[in-house]
């Protein structure tokens, strides 16, 4: 009986605990603040999960796509759905960066995809040559045999402190192709 109590107790407990959020579709433009769990319901994000993939002679862009699931912000009580994204440049034959083996890491990453609608994001990427950030648009569409995205990157807008002299080392406008 003690053990019958005690296990009513832990799942009613669970049951409360996991009904705290309110779940919210990526694609509802609603002000989502905390108590809300920003989630990826319609599985918008398969179309650009996996590695997208230029290549023009010797150089070659590769960039792989995850989805996080359920990351919860602490100190805010929210949890969300989002792409984290791994690259790898090569130009004219010598290697620019490569991070295709690094961790994912929400509180550190170097690219991500936000979700705006089924056929755009907003790309976010950080150079780690430089440290420099870049953003812009990433556009899905099909050539008729592949899935391709274009993306277009721009600075970001704002004041900019302890700055590098190093230059921008990734492609700031590409056409990939799904692989």
């Amino acid at each position: 009986m003690k053990n019958s109590i005690s296990l009513i107790t832990l799942l009613v407990f669970c049951i409360c605990c996991s009904a705290q959020h309110t779940i919210v579709d990526v694609s509802n433009k609603i002000d989502w603040t905390t108590n809300t769990y920003l989630k990826d319901t319609n599985n918008h994000f398969e179309d650009v999960l996996g590695t997208w993939k230029w290549e023009e002679g010797n150089s070659s862009f590769e960039i792989e796509f995850t989805k996080i699931t359920n990351y919860n912000y602490e100190g805010i009580n929210m949890a969300i759905d989002f792409i984290l994204a791994r690259y790898k440049y090569v130009k004219d034959g010598f290697l620019v960066a490569d991070i295709l083996n690094n961790i994912y890491d929400p509180l550190n990453f170097k690219a991500t995809l936000v979700f705006d609608n089924p056929t755009e994001y907003i790309f976010i990427i950080n150079d780690v040559v430089s440290d420099k950030t870049k953003k812009g648009q990433f556009k899905l569409s099909s050539n008729g045999l592949d899935t391709i995205a274009t993306y277009s990157l721009r600075n970001l807008e704002g004041m900019y402190v302890n700055q590098s002299n190093i230059e921008f080392s990734l492609p700031t406008q590409l056409t990939l192709v799904k692989k």
